[in-house]
């Protein structure tokens, strides 16, 4: 590829990756160089950034709802305005959304006041679209000369600026967290971490870390989500809204144990991650030792592996119909096997960025009707860039206020 040579291994060695614990593959390794950390982050530890989100979010996923939920609602009421010249509110999906989840996930990651400064958002926002590019443009470039063109990014649109408007508000949690007790942002997580390097700096770029990594992979995922729903059957879209209904009604309205009602909700998210992803291949990973495939192959030690998903992803032997888009697939076959709501298979699973989904996809529905411009049949084609898949971000939908 441009970015380089990497071996693509068959589905046989999924298990065998899965449960290695960096023996003979290194992933986090593996992370960094997708990303270029070195490069476009300057963070290659991401230790601390591990732990939080396994421990302190987690454990704090009940009380992160409310703030997400308030601040969808506001992101929304703002980015979803009506055009003089047609009257209806036609927007540009995917840039637009980039923007709203920014602002939603800053609530919990900075805090109220920073995640609606307009300042902010926008230098965070140019920042987040720009390493995605720049990443790019370092993968095609020699080694040699990656670290000039990083220093030329770093001013042009790289992480300069928002490092120097997030130092302040870094400086200020960590003199809180010597006294408070208890978290009041991810960052204050971040710093009463034990792993944690607890200077300004640091945390600055791991915060950088943050929104990179909770912002462009629900983008994609939401953004095609919503393509797949406008283009359902409206029978289907009003059962995924009796759904959500009923869920808010059994969980006492928006909570953690409503969220794992939205089972229709949850099967459009999986569908969409089995049929579109968000890249060709996955499971990067560095062999650190020679690699003997079975058959006379042999991967060199320092080479980097994937696996490539697609034949399992689309074989008629797991999936029928496999090639099409079926977003009720996962909740039929919950249904059939009468699963009860806390058993995780056949769901969709992210960190508990499918909660932040969960949240924006049952508001919009809930508040508003969705459709495509005239003239534009069914959900946009689906581009790609190297490793990249990602929906067309010149693609618009419509939506309409609902009562």
């Amino acid at each position: 590829m441009l970015s380089g040579i990497f071996f693509v291994l068959g589905n046989d060695f999924v298990e065998s990756i899965k449960s290695d614990s960096d023996k003979a593959f290194d992933q986090t390794n593996a992370f960094t160089q997708v990303l270029l950390q070195k490069y476009t982050l300057d963070v290659t530890d991401r230790t601390a950034l591990v732990n939080v989100l396994r421990t302190s979010v987690n454990r704090s996923m009940e009380s992160y709802i409310a703030p997400l939920l308030e601040e969808t609602k506001l992101s929304i009421n703002d980015a979803f305005k009506l055009r003089k010249d047609t009257g209806l509110i036609e927007i540009p999906i995917v840039h637009v959304l980039d923007a709203l989840i920014a602002r939603v996930t800053n609530r919990v990651i900075v805090g109220e006041q920073l995640c609606r400064s307009p300042e902010y958002l926008q230098v965070m926002s140019r920042f987040i679209r720009n390493m995605r590019k720049h990443a790019g443009y370092l993968r095609i470039t020699p080694p040699a000369f990656r670290p000039i063109l990083s220093y030329i990014f770093f001013f042009f649109g790289g992480r300069r600026e928002p490092l120097k408007g997030l130092r302040p508000y870094v400086k200020a949690c960590i003199e809180e967290s010597e006294i408070a007790s208890e978290d009041k942002s991810m960052v204050h997580a971040l710093i009463r971490n034990p792993a944690s390097v607890k200077t300004v700096e640091e945390i600055s770029k791991r915060v950088l870390f943050l929104n990179f990594a909770s912002t462009h992979t629900s983008s994609v995922m939401l953004s095609r989500t919503l393509f797949e729903i406008a283009a359902l059957p409206q029978v289907e879209i009003d059962a995924i809204r009796a759904e959500i209904t009923q869920a808010l009604q059994e969980g006492g309205g928006w909570s953690k144990t409503a969220l794992l009602r939205f089972s229709r909700i949850d099967s459009a998210l999986t569908e969409v991650g089995r049929v579109f992803g968000l890249a060709h291949v996955g499971s990067h990973r560095i062999a650190l030792e020679d690699l003997n495939l079975g058959d006379g192959t042999c991967v060199p030690r320092g080479s980097t592996v994937v696996v490539d998903h697609q034949p399992v992803h689309f074989d008629e032997g797991y999936y029928q119909d496999a090639e099409k888009c079926d977003l009720l697939r996962f909740y039929k076959l919950r249904q059939k096997e009468e699963r009860p709501i806390t058993d995780p298979k056949h769901t969709f699973v992210s960190a508990d960025g499918h909660y932040l989904l969960k949240i924006i996809i049952g508001y919009i529905l809930l508040n508003y009707d969705m459709s495509f411009p005239a003239g534009v049949k069914g959900s946009p084609k689906t581009l790609q860039f190297d490793r990249a898949v990602f929906p067309d971000p010149h693609a618009t939908l419509v939506f309409t206020r609902r009562g």
